[in-house]
């Protein structure tokens, strides 16, 4: 995944993030979704030009749900972000959250690859949003819930201690039996999880100030 780093180094520290208040007149937040992709785009004027020029997106969010390959409850899995005006982050993640939540699902990591800030963000939201509804998740082997396939989803990060260290040394030996380690391991990392928003706050507040559109 292409981590936000602005998202890590601004928008944990609360007073740094930005919301729909913080808008200028040229900006405009769109939601638009084809087929099974998700994306979040911030537009606005581009700072170094000004009033002059087109409008310049901001920033982004890209999220896609592929549930041949990860069914994963449905959730839309996070595989492009970038911030080109610092502060948006947190929005646009929010954002991305509410609008898979309204359509039944959530929002979560990159299944492949997580970087060291982006693990931070996820640990955020398990940890310190108590507005954000935390969904567990089994693997692909569906050891956790037996014969309910539908929120199987590949958890090798997780398995293999990515961040944290907390390794499941069975993971990728196919002769090794599920133990209470992996089911451990498995509790207890963020990126094993589904993320969702209890109710739809920024969209709210966004559709108020005649500043979303939705495609």
């Amino acid at each position: 995944m292409r981590l936000l780093r602005e998202y890590i180094r601004e928008i944990l520290l609360t007073e740094a993030a930005k919301g729909p208040a913080d808008l200028t007149d040229d900006m405009n937040v769109l939601i638009k979704t084809q087929g099974n992709t998700l994306w979040v785009r911030l537009a606005g004027k581009d700072p170094k030009r000004g009033d002059s020029g087109p409008l310049h997106l901001l920033g982004e969010v890209v999220a896609e749900r592929d549930t041949e390959k990860h069914p994963c409850s449905n959730a839309f899995i996070v595989s492009w972000s970038k911030v080109r005006e610092s502060g948006w982050g947190p929005m646009l993640y929010d954002l991305a959250m509410e609008y898979a939540t309204s359509q039944g699902s959530g929002l979560m990591a990159d299944r492949a690859m997580v970087s060291s800030d982006a693990f931070n963000v996820w640990q955020y939201y398990a940890d310190q949003r108590g507005d954000v509804e935390k969904i567990q998740l089994d693997d692909a082997e569906d050891n956790l819930t037996p014969g309910d396939t539908a929120d199987n989803c590949t958890q090798k990060l997780v398995y293999k201690g990515t961040h944290t260290g907390e390794r499941w040394e069975g993971f990728d030996l196919n002769d090794e039996p599920w133990d209470p380690r992996g089911k451990e391991i498995l509790l207890s990392n963020p990126l094993s999880k589904m993320y969702r928003s209890k109710g739809t706050p920024l969209m709210d507040q966004l559709n108020a100030l005649g500043k979303l559109e939705m495609k």
